[in-house]
């Protein structure tokens, strides 16, 4: 639960906090100064919405682990037509120059996932991020020995995982899971967070978000099934990647700067909907 501070000097008592909050968790009588009594306090989920929409920035929330900022957001918008153009050039990379991308380009992408929305505002995303050479060859490494072991073992995995072409292609010099990137990211969510299961649909939004603002920063990725789904099963790649007890993985993206520029959008299947 969060804790409400109000500036009573500035507090323009619209009311606006207590008509955005999305529980009813404060109260406010027409020509007063909103407030949050300690019974009401129980419901709060600490979304911000309140802090958000106070127009004269008199309302302050604070909540354990938040951090101090208070940034301010003048109200302007992305022209709908610039928006679209960026979200539909939005292309998927997988050859990528060697260099390896600045830690503080990745946390400025990170730093923007950071917002992406969660049930309840639980916030259960943790990032794993692969930055460093040596982890990363050791992960991919592990990777191509639990391929070897299901092929060993002809598991039921082989199904769902090409390790037949994985480790011919990786037998040939060809990496077929990281596809070269120097990076990666991986998101993972509790699992005894109060969404349960569900939580693991809030991965999926914030690396929807890690993926979208990377092209901004001059970066480029893909989301990476072939390394997300021994992620999964494999509890020796887990320790070396660093995936906390009790985290489950949500999905893994390879990333890095790219070699190529798309020049143009590329054709899709027509509209589909549903208007009731």
């Amino acid at each position: 639960m969060g804790t409400i501070r109000i500036d009573e000097t500035n507090c323009a008592r619209c009311g606006i906090c207590a008509k955005v909050c999305p529980v009813s968790a404060i109260s406010f009588t027409a020509g007063s100064v909103p407030s949050m009594d300690n019974v009401k306090k129980l419901f709060c989920i600490n979304c911000g919405q309140c802090e958000a929409f106070c127009p004269k920035h008199a309302l302050d929330l604070s909540f354990p682990g938040c951090d101090a900022a208070h940034l301010p957001f003048d109200g302007s918008s992305v022209p709908p037509d610039a928006l679209g153009r960026y979200l539909m050039n939005r292309r998927s990379v997988r050859q990528f120059r060697p260099q390896e991308v600045e830690r503080t380009v990745i946390e400025s992408a990170l730093e923007i996932a950071r917002y992406a929305p969660s049930g309840k505002n639980c916030q259960p995303v943790h990032w794993v991020i692969l930055h460093s050479r040596a982890k990363r060859d050791a992960a991919l490494e592990c990777v191509i020995e639990w391929t070897r072991d299901i092929v060993a073992q002809n598991s039921p995995m082989k199904k769902r995982f090409p390790a037949s072409a994985v480790l011919k292609l990786h037998e040939a010099g060809e990496d077929m899971v990281l596809r070269g990137a120097p990076h990666a990211a991986i998101a993972c969510v509790k699992t005894d967070t109060v969404m349960g299961e569900e939580a693991y649909t809030d991965g999926i939004i914030a690396m929807s978000h890690f993926d979208i603002a990377l092209p901004s920063l001059g970066l480029g990725g893909f989301w990476c099934g072939f390394f997300t789904m021994p992620l999964m099963h494999s509890e020796k790649l887990r320790t070396i990647v660093g995936i906390p007890e009790g985290y489950r993985v949500c999905y893994a993206y390879a990333f890095g700067r790219p070699v190529c520029k798309a020049a143009s959008f590329p054709k899709r299947k027509t509209l589909e909907a549903g208007w009731v």
